[in-house]
């Protein structure tokens, strides 16, 4: 199959200007918005259109992995920026949450490729008279190249550049200055999924008195939010304690059988939740139940080293 494919981190980089600035420049101008978080959405139409100009292909999109198996795969076009609106894809009914089936071997090798987080660049008339081409013809694609985003060494989904005017070829500079925005697109999205997180738990909050707390077993440090230690306070804080000063918190006739059950839950290598009641100091010397529910956090095979904490009254 006539399509160069490559690892992005095996790319050599070299003493090229024109495009490749011009691509670098067109990252920088939109990374504010990204890096901040700020307007994300926007951060990512506004990356895609300043790409789409300075290398003046048709069509820069984006395509978000939602399911796949092992005979199928489920997509979304969730971004697009166009040069014109006869290029225009995103909207259309068969790119909306559509499915692929695996069937094409050009195509299961394709999605192979990019899940192993690999560029792809392609010139239609260069393809062999299959699938692929006939696929990309059907859409007036000329050439290609696309990039895997990456979010937790897993494949999140694809930066795709077309050009339905032109063959272009692809310099190691310019691949690797598009790396780097899909290193921007994954951080945005990262942002904005832990936001997201943070507005449900707040949600959460507001209608139980809880706060999060979080263990590291392996040096012996708790932190915590304030809301059941200082229930008064108008402004949550995050506070430190070291394994004696936070045992100190918890009721003497607790102390003992709480310690032997989160012992056994943080030992176990198939338990993966722990709740638990007890009673807690509060900083105004008096006590309080609790309950505790726990989700452990594996950082090695068979080694708990911290648990998060979602305490409430």
């Amino acid at each position: 199959m006539a399509i160069n494919t490559g690892d992005l981190n095996k790319c050599i980089a070299k003493d090229e200007t024109s495009l490749g600035n011009d691509v670098l420049t067109a990252i920088l101008q939109s990374a504010e918005d990204l890096v901040t978080g700020e307007g994300w959405l926007d951060g990512i139409n506004t990356l895609l259109a300043e790409l789409g100009m300075s290398t003046g292909v048709s069509r820069v999109w984006i395509f978000q992995t939602l399911d796949i198996q092992t005979d199928f795969i489920i997509q979304d076009y969730a971004f697009e920026w166009f040069s014109h609106k006869k290029y225009k894809q995103i909207g259309l009914p068969h790119f909306n949450h559509f499915t692929s089936q695996l069937v094409e071997p050009e195509y299961i090798d394709l999605m192979e490729s990019r899940k192993r987080g690999e560029y792809q660049s392609l010139i239609t008339a260069h393809l062999p008279d299959a699938w692929l081409k006939s696929h990309l013809e059907e859409q007036g694609i000329k050439s290609m190249l696309t990039i895997p985003i990456i979010i937790d060494n897993q494949w999140w989904g694809t930066l795709g550049l077309d050009d339905c005017e032109r063959e272009c070829t692809w310099s190691a500079n310019e691949i690797i200055m598009l790396r780097t925005a899909s290193y921007f697109i994954s951080s945005a999205i990262v942002r904005d999924d832990y936001r997201a997180k943070q507005n449900q738990l707040e949600i959460l909050k507001e209608n139980i008195a809880c706060s999060s707390w979080e263990l590291d077993s392996r040096r012996g440090y708790l932190w915590c939010t304030s809301e059941v230690l200082n229930p008064d306070d108008n402004v949550v804080s995050r506070k430190l304690f070291n394994f004696k000063q936070w045992l100190e918190r918890i009721h003497p006739d607790h102390r003992r059988p709480f310690l032997e059950m989160a012992k056994g839950f943080l030992t176990s290598s198939d338990e993966t939740t722990f709740h638990y009641d007890l009673k807690i100091r509060r900083s105004t010397g008096q006590y309080c139940w609790i309950e505790i529910s726990c989700n452990s956090i594996k950082t090695e095979p068979e080694e708990t080293t911290r648990f998060q904490v979602f305490s409430g009254i």
